[in-house]
């Protein structure tokens, strides 16, 4: 079983477990985690980690072009 588009998207736009601005995506990621690693769902944790390095590699790209544009 792989994950859905919702749970992709939601692992790429919040890739970090951690608590920021107002938003709870700490608690998502977590219980989202436990989840399949309780159901044994090793396929949606390796794609979630994937996803996760997507979005950091999408952020930091971001950060790259908006340094070359306001430099």
């Amino acid at each position: 079983m792989s994950l859905t588009n919702s749970e992709f998207l939601t692992f790429f736009f919040f890739p970090y477990n951690v608590k920021r601005f107002g938003m709870n995506d700490y608690e998502l990621n977590k219980s989202e985690d436990e989840r399949f690693v309780k159901y044994g769902f090793e396929t949606k944790l390796k794609e979630a980690d994937s996803a996760r390095l997507y979005g950091t590699i999408f952020y930091i790209g971001i950060a790259i072009i908006l340094g070359v544009i306001f430099k």
